[in-house]
């Protein structure tokens, strides 16, 4: 039987959750949490287990193993036995990670779990992405040189490329990792630790070990800051948006676009069209100098 110690803490997460939730859950819904066995997918079950009876919703849990760590196997275990202990039914997908021609072995990893999650039956997977992690997918974009789509970071609803397959639902994306590690102990949970967390030599962790602990002596509430600049963006996106679904509905011609009505948009709102366009079709946005040529 899972139960929730009372506490202050305990009471802002879960409520957070909830309120999350309820925009988007409807009673008799099928959720599936993408469940790693760290700390904070093993809370968001924990509170996912109590709220299921009471927002009469059905769960259950969906495990990736990439086999990249030899501890890999024993993850899998641990999963399978924390929600046999909840009474939710689990599944263990097993994928086989590659490194490609300019893609690193975390951009490999997520993109096999985003098909994993595709094919899932339900109407939400969910995944325990947090506060703390809004801001550094915020601050890795904009060392890569991302625009305003890519600085908008995680959404808390996104639909996946097909029309069938079940929404990405976070609902932790307020709530910070303190106070995610302290529900974790104030209800005495236990959890997988991955030692790759530790790996500097991958950016997020170079970002969490080295630089953000340095930014938050200084500011210490530079993820609360950066997610409202992740707010502005996304508004800013929508705007481009509906200014790119007017500039296509006067350019297609019998379902093409219009050359010569292109050629009298300024640069940035083509440039603008083209990556909604692109975006439309599911296909992946060209670098600036590649859209360049391509206008």
């Amino acid at each position: 039987m899972v139960h929730l110690r009372k506490s202050k803490s305990n009471s802002i997460i879960v409520c957070d959750t909830r309120r999350a939730l309820l925009q988007h859950v409807s009673p008799g819904h099928q959720l599936t949490i993408a469940l790693s066995g760290g700390v904070d997918s093993v809370v968001l079950l924990h509170i996912l287990a109590v709220l299921s009876k009471e927002m009469h919703f059905t769960l259950a849990a969906v495990h990736v193993n990439h086999g990249i760590s030899d501890n890999a196997g024993y993850w899998s275990k641990f999963c399978c036995d924390i929600c046999h202990s909840y009474r939710i039914p689990v599944h263990v997908a097993y994928v086989q990670v590659k490194k490609g021609p300019g893609i690193s072995l975390e951009a490999s990893a997520r993109e096999q779990r985003y098909r994993i999650f595709d094919r899932i039956q339900a109407d939400y997977v969910l995944l325990a992405q947090h506060l703390d992690d809004q801001a550094e997918t915020m601050l890795l974009q904009l060392f890569r040189g991302a625009g305003l789509r890519g600085l908008s970071a995680m959404p808390t609803v996104r639909n996946q490329q097909s029309h069938h397959s079940p929404k990405i639902l976070r609902p932790l994306l307020e709530v910070s990792r303190c106070h995610i590690e302290a529900y974790a102990r104030q209800n005495e949970l236990t959890w997988i630790t991955d030692e790759s967390n530790d790996d500097t030599t991958f950016d997020r962790n170079f970002l969490r070990h080295d630089v953000l602990p340095i930014i938050r002596k200084r500011y210490p509430q530079y993820p609360d800051m950066l997610l409202r600049s992740s707010r502005h963006f996304s508004e800013a996106v929508l705007l481009l948006d509906e200014l790119a679904q007017i500039d296509r509905d006067n350019c297609l011609v019998a379902g093409r676009l219009n050359l010569q009505k292109l050629r009298k948009l300024s640069v940035p709102r083509a440039k603008n069209l083209f990556r909604y366009c692109l975006l439309l079709h599911g296909a992946d946005l060209p670098s600036t100098a590649r859209l360049n040529e391509i206008l």
